[in-house]
């Protein structure tokens, strides 16, 4: 009769397949925020990504694991510091799309992108329910 060798951790299989299981059920759109002729501090872009991150949350009830968001920004003009910037979000069924262009501040572009692409959710969101 053979010896079985005991594990050092003997439920290390069983957890591995519920945290599997668990990590199937979810998912994790990504945001994607791209500069162009421009490098973009990392404190802007934390604060641009919180920002996205409430708008996916807005859009929880219509997302699934193939919505992305993704960030432009790009530096229009190098002598007056215009900034031009747009956001995409990708739904199940739907794009949506805002631009902005504003001098020197990426955050206060965010700002607008996210008041002009927040009723663009919303009326996606209404029509899906």
């Amino acid at each position: 009769m053979k010896d079985k060798k005991k594990s050092i951790f003997p439920s290390a299989k069983k957890f591995v397949k519920i945290n599997l299981r668990f990590f199937l059920y979810i998912f994790t759109p990504m945001i994607s925020v791209h500069a162009k002729n421009f490098v973009l501090p990392e404190w802007d872009q934390e604060k641009i990504e919180a920002k996205a991150e409430k708008l996916l949350h807005l859009a929880k009830d219509m997302a699934d694991e193939s919505t992305n968001i993704r960030l432009e920004f790009e530096l229009v003009s190098k002598r007056k510091e215009l900034i031009k910037g747009s956001i995409t979000i990708s739904l199940p069924g739907n794009i949506l799309r805002a631009e902005a262009e504003e001098e020197k501040n990426v955050v206060s572009i965010m700002d607008e992108l996210e008041r002009e692409i927040r009723p663009q959710i919303e009326k996606h969101k209404n029509k899906n329910s």
